[in-house]
């Protein structure tokens, strides 16, 4: 099992809005948390818990939550240091849809 904690949530975000669902997902909006806290990357990450996001997809939005996120980190296979853009695109589309829709 992983060990999730406030980094690697941090990481999956990161690497999924600046690169991984980018050719899915053409924006990413912060839209809701109790405590709201930026990451050292940029303002636009959050991850306390009931944090949601908006994904825009060119067949509409989305919603990603803190807890789909966390569960759907749990299920992805490997460690989190191998992990990579491909790796945090799974983990995003498995949270949002439950299965993989972009190919």
């Amino acid at each position: 099992m992983v060990n999730i904690d406030q980094q690697l949530m941090d990481d999956v975000l990161s690497g999924a809005f600046e690169g991984g669902i980018t050719y899915w997902a053409s924006a990413a909006n912060f839209v809701s948390a109790d405590e709201p806290r930026g990451s050292e990357y940029t303002d636009k990450y959050y991850t306390p818990k009931n944090c949601v996001w908006e994904l825009i997809t060119e067949d509409g939005k989305v919603t990603l939550t803190y807890n789909k996120l966390w569960d759907a980190i749990e299920e992805h296979k490997g460690l989190p240091e191998d992990w990579d853009a491909d790796d945090y695109n799974t983990i995003v589309q498995m949270a949002c849809f439950g299965e993989i829709v972009y190919g």
